[in-house]
């Protein structure tokens, strides 16, 4: 399953130059993945908070699901909220909470580079936006120690206008304590901390969801560095009865790889991610476990995104030189 831009051409002459327009965005496959994410969000609607997790190799579509299922889901629930964060290949497990931090920073205003990327869309900015006073409330009330620690409480400040101020009950002394820096050796002892952290990120995500729900996706969960995983796992117990749904994505083969370089039997993702099945039944949606009929039939359903006279042994060599893999087709 591949998010596709179906391109469309002016008709011409053979061998005369064409100029190529991108006139809509058409995405084939991936019913029965769609299907079973539809399941979790409905449960997760229903108050029964789940995780899920999409995985295969690169090109396999992960990403490009998400963000299909994203879109679906929005257009269904006109009150649901998308917060996306992304693992980061440069700089893997060497900065901590990396893929929280932006998610709790969309969930505070700071929207433009994720619209930018295209991680989330416009209809899901404004609604992050409309909802911006209540997060903030949300996050005062439920995570303060997460102010200063994974957003900056000057950067809240900025964003606090009179009118945002009025719908969310903020005085200007809370204003003003957001803009102090914190005092060196204030934060609790490490240990403390991180129990700290854990606790009131999942307070303040069950804290929002009560008002509205919520999805939140994790991109490229192979790169998660150690806090993130720790965090991870501490939600997966904390949101069962809250209308939050969790998907994140991941590279199999890059977990073992990682794995490796480190001489470990086991990456610590492999260990939360057996933990989570364990208390929620299966939870993986695996992108490369397509048979070779259904990949047949992806390549067939790509082609015919467009009128053409592509014949047979054509589709064929397109199948045998992609595997049908979405990327490469």
């Amino acid at each position: 399953m591949v998010l596709l831009q179906t391109l469309r051409s002016a008709p011409a002459a053979p061998f005369r130059e064409r100029r190529v327009t991108v006139s809509e965005t058409a995405f084939v496959g991936r019913e029965a993945e769609l299907s079973r994410l539809d399941g979790y969000l409905s449960e997760a609607l229903s108050g029964q908070g789940r995780m899920c997790f999409l995985a295969g190799e690169p090109g396999s579509g992960k990403t490009a699901l998400a963000r299909e299922f994203t879109r679906r889901s929005q257009t269904l629930h006109g009150d649901l909220l998308v917060a996306v964060g992304d693992c980061n290949a440069q700089t893997g497990g060497g900065e901590p909470f990396l893929p929280f931090r932006e998610v709790l920073a969309l969930l505070t205003g700071d929207l433009e580079a994720k619209v930018a990327q295209g991680a989330i869309s416009q209809e899901g900015a404004t609604r992050l936006e409309r909802f911006l006073g209540a997060s903030i409330r949300a996050l005062i009330d439920a995570g303060p120690d997460l102010i200063g620690v994974l957003v900056p409480g000057a950067g809240l400040a900025a964003k606090i206008g009179k009118a945002v101020a009025e719908q969310a009950g903020i005085d200007s002394k809370v204003i003003a304590l957001l803009k102090r820096e914190r005092p060196a050796g204030a934060l609790p002892q490490p240990a403390v901390q991180r129990e700290q952290i854990f606790e009131q990120y999942a307070r303040f995500l069950v804290e929002l969801a009560r008002r509205q729900p919520l999805l939140v996706i994790l991109d490229d969960l192979q790169w998660i560095d150690i806090s993130s995983s720790d965090l991870l796992f501490h939600l997966s117990r904390r949101i069962a009865n809250s209308r939050i749904l969790v998907v994140g994505t991941y590279r199999p083969a890059d977990l073992s790889a990682r794995t490796a370089d480190k001489g470990s039997d086991q990456h610590f993702l492999e260990n939360v991610l057996a933990e989570i099945k364990r208390n929620y039944g299966d939870v993986s949606v695996d992108l490369d476990a397509r048979d070779e009929r259904t990949a047949r039939q992806f390549v067939h359903a790509l082609v015919d995104r467009e009128r053409n006279g592509l014949l047979f042994e054509f589709r064929e060599k397109l199948y045998r030189w992609t595997g049908g893999n979405p990327l490469f087709v």
